[in-house]
């Protein structure tokens, strides 16, 4: 782990549990109790926001691909994971995050380098590099926690989750799925 003098900026290497939730709750982000994973984590901070970025190659899974129609899908399936965070301090009571992620993997895949890009969004990293994955191998979303104080004894929280951010014009008419996950 490296943490500059300052303290403002953050780089580490390994295996730590990580909770993306809204403000030490569950989170829709990553499951209620994720298993911790190698994953590279960089964050800089300071006393109006928080940038982070996250990424990881998760466990390879044995499956086929339920789209194909033939046996020659089956095989060991790679998986990929990158976030952006961005936690923002509006006020001393009030603190809102936006989260975006993107799980991409294949039977042949590797690491995609425009997802390791800490400041690009994803949909723009996809839609300049269209040509270089398939589409239908990444899976896109986002999250919005906000967490509200309003007296000192009672904290408001919520987290709305959009899953399936499509790219291509067709898929954009099918909606995505959408979770919300409130808290008292």
């Amino acid at each position: 782990m490296y943490r500059d003098d300052s303290g403002k900026f953050n780089a580490s290497f390994g295996r730590v549990n990580r909770n993306l939730g809204s403000y030490s709750s569950n989170s829709l982000v990553l499951s209620d109790n994720p298993y911790s994973f190698d994953h590279l984590w960089l964050q800089y901070k300071n006393d109006l926001l928080s940038f982070s970025f996250m990424s990881a190659k998760l466990e390879d899974k044995y499956g086929f691909d339920i789209r194909s129609k033939d046996s020659s899908s089956y095989g060991w399936y790679k998986r990929f994971y990158s976030l952006h965070r961005l936690d923002i301090n509006v006020f001393e009571n009030l603190k809102v995050a936006l989260t975006e992620v993107v799980i991409y993997g294949g039977k042949n895949q590797q690491w995609l380098s425009y997802y390791q890009n800490p400041f690009i969004p994803f949909y723009i990293s996809k839609n300049n590099e269209r040509s270089s994955t398939d589409e239908e191998n990444a899976n896109i979303y986002l999250a919005l926690d906000i967490w509200y104080k309003p007296v000192k004894s009672v904290t408001l929280f919520t987290q709305i989750f959009i899953d399936d951010i499509d790219f291509k014009s067709e898929n954009r008419k099918i909606p995505g799925e959408k979770s919300n996950f409130l808290g008292v």
